[in-house]
């Protein structure tokens, strides 16, 4: 987390390379860009695009940052042909599809962030990021919590034990009341990393929802220690011990 409660952590802004492998990736559409438009930029100005859009120095807000994201967005499609160019060009174009998601998220466009999720799984249909992301943000809005659910079920399967994955489906099973299916993903999270803080606190929850009142305040206090605001963002979303 980065200190602000209404934030969703996203799992793929790091680096764009890792997002997506397209060998084999068939050509698609490009879906329309939202939000303010930005110009088609050139490869010269494309690694101070991508720092922009990855919001790397900290000082952008996420309005400026969505415009850079859009810019990518715009460059990884031929404008003649609206069709995705290269294979890097398809890698970057799903990366800025999902940091644009979390920018549209911290500016209150939870539609439009699921939206760009959408249009990188058509890209990318397999990719265990994308469909962890997907499932948190469905599950922490409160929305379509059986499609959250098969996101969470298939990032499980597509991919190794990923803390992430049992996290955001935790959390999917908070919502839905299935407190013992929670704690189970939560302990699964924490069994491949056993610092992950959401995972802790998570796990808090269900167990306080179970009863088990030491249990859940001994987790909060472990977790809290880890990252002071993980409660707050508990709280901002509706779900407290």
């Amino acid at each position: 987390m980065d200190g602000k409660p209404s934030r969703l952590s996203f799992l793929a802004a790091a680096a764009f390379a890792s997002v997506l492998s397209a060998a084999g990736t068939a050509f698609a559409d490009c879906p329309p860009v939202s939000g303010n438009a930005s110009p088609v930029i050139d490869r010269t100005d494309l690694r101070r695009t991508l720092s922009q859009c990855a919001n790397e120095s900290g000082r952008f807000t996420e309005h400026r940052q969505m415009l850079a994201c859009n810019a990518l967005v715009r460059y990884g499609c031929t404008p003649s042909l609206g069709h995705i160019m290269t294979t890097e060009d398809r890698e970057i174009l799903v990366w800025a599809y999902t940091v644009r998601a979390s920018a549209l998220l911290n500016l209150g466009r939870t539609d439009e962030a699921l939206a760009d999720l959408d249009d990188a799984l058509v890209l990318n249909a397999n990719s265990a990021e994308l469909l962890t992301n997907r499932c948190r943000v469905r599950a922490a809005t409160n929305r379509e919590l059986d499609l959250a659910l098969a996101d969470c079920n298939a990032a499980i399967q597509v991919t190794q034990p990923s803390p992430h994955a049992y996290d955001s489906r935790g959390l999917l099973h908070l919502r839905r009341g299935e407190f013992e299916a929670a704690r189970a993903d939560f302990d699964a999270a924490l069994a491949v990393d056993p610092a992950f803080a959401s995972a802790q606190y998570g796990r808090a929850v269900a167990l306080s929802r179970l009863g088990h009142v030491d249990a859940a305040q001994a987790d909060v206090a472990a977790a809290t220690a880890r990252d002071e605001h993980v409660d707050e963002w508990f709280s901002a979303i509706g779900l407290a011990p």
